[in-house]
């Protein structure tokens, strides 16, 4: 009879001790209870919680159960005993408040996008690799202590900065319509894709990041670009800056160039590029330089668009010379003089051979266009210059 009661009590502890177990880290759960209680902007949902698939009624008791933890939608977990939290996925919602990560010891990943996060800190997450914080209303981002971060996304917030220089192993860095003024790349020597468009940048040094494949920079205030270390580039999209001149000679590997909307009267490109698509248009560029780009690269049907020549100042009787312009490939340019969007008569102005000399005062416009250079019925190559004639 004793070693009955005794089998029956060793069973009875067994029980109690398996109904005691933990299917999920403290620690894991208890983050997740302060990020869930917190206040959501969605009127039908009082919190955050209510969210993701809890109810109001599952945060009643959640200190002594689990079931509440199995509710929520977009968490990851690992295998083990405690399980301990590796990924979570929460985009496109209305989740808001302090994402507060530090609990999380073992997270890998971040989906939180397209919410209305103030902030975030992931200071003690050291295991993570990917964050994806886009389109909330971040003012600030520290990740110093995430050494093993390798993509981040934190576009379409309100960051004026960003330190990503611990982030030696980042591959891909998004930051897309942020307020930076100034972004320090020197220590991401891992880096392959670069999006930094629509900021307030007027520098971007990328001569350390000798394995970036895309670059996009466009929509800045960029004054230059030097890109001769970039070797691997196969993008570059730096349109709608203030760049003067850009050297893509040592870009072998370049596919995709857009670099119009600046102020370029220089473009050197390599004789044996393997260009698809190349964007110059709305720049300062000449008709001989449209042409000698034309001549290098075999994107003939290109269209090489608008460009506005600095403007020029003479006196009447003064030599104007665009000889140089004047024919191309047995294709002669057609000039076309204006004042003030009116045309003009023989006794304002003589031309020949691209040799214009004007006779009266007056601000007038030239427009030279020419049929060899890659004709394009949306965008014909058309080269424009204001001249203020003076008396003498």
């Amino acid at each position: 009879m004793n070693k009955v009661f005794f089998y029956l009590a060793i069973i009875g502890m067994t029980t109690v001790s398996c109904n005691n177990v933990q299917s999920y880290h403290e620690d894991d759960k208890e983050g997740l209870r302060i990020f869930l209680r917190q206040p959501s902007s969605d009127e039908d949902c009082k919190i955050n919680a209510t969210q993701v698939g809890m109810e109001i009624n599952d945060t009643i008791n959640w200190q002594h159960n689990e079931q509440w933890v199995e509710k929520i939608e977009g968490l990851v977990w690992n295998n083990e005993l405690p399980k301990r939290l590796i990924a979570i996925e929460w985009p496109s919602g209305t989740l808001e408040g302090t994402l507060d990560a530090r609990l999380w010891r073992d997270l890998e990943e971040i989906e939180c996008s397209s919410n209305l996060f103030t902030a975030i800190n992931v200071n003690e997450n050291k295991k993570l690799k990917k964050i994806n914080c886009s389109n909330n209303q971040l003012s600030a981002l520290d990740l110093r202590s995430n050494t093993a971060l390798e993509e981040l996304w934190c576009e379409g917030n309100q960051l004026s900065s960003l330190n990503i220089q611990s982030n030696t192993l980042l591959s891909t860095i998004s930051c897309i319509n942020n307020q930076l003024t100034e972004l320090d790349i020197h220590a991401n020597t891992a880096l392959r894709y670069l999006y930094c468009e629509f900021n307030q940048l007027t520098s971007l040094d990328v001569r350390y990041n000798t394995l970036l494949t895309s670059l996009y920079c466009y929509n800045n205030q960029l004054t230059e670009l030097d890109v001769h270390e970039n070797m691997a580039l196969a993008s570059l999209y730096c349109h709608f800056n203030r760049l003067k001149k850009l050297d893509v000679r040592m870009n072998t590997a370049l596919e995709y160039l857009y670099c119009n909307d600046n102020q370029l009267s220089k473009l050197d490109v390599c004789e044996e590029n393997v260009l698809k698509i190349l964007k110059v248009y709305n720049n300062n560029f000449s008709l001989s330089d449209l042409f000698a780009l034309k001549e290098i690269i075999a994107l003939y049907e290109e269209p090489m668009g608008l460009q506005i020549l600095p403007p020029l100042k003479v006196k009447i009787n003064d030599v104007i010379d665009f000889s140089n312009q004047n024919k191309f490939n047995d294709t002669y340019t057609q000039f076309t003089i204006t004042q003030n969007n009116n045309a003009t008569s023989e006794n304002d102005y003589n031309i020949y051979n691209g040799k214009i000399t004007f006779y009266r005062l007056g601000n007038y416009t030239i427009t030279m266009t020419n049929e060899a250079i890659a004709p394009s019925a949306y965008l014909p190559a058309k080269v424009i210059i204001e001249i203020e004639v003076e008396g003498l």
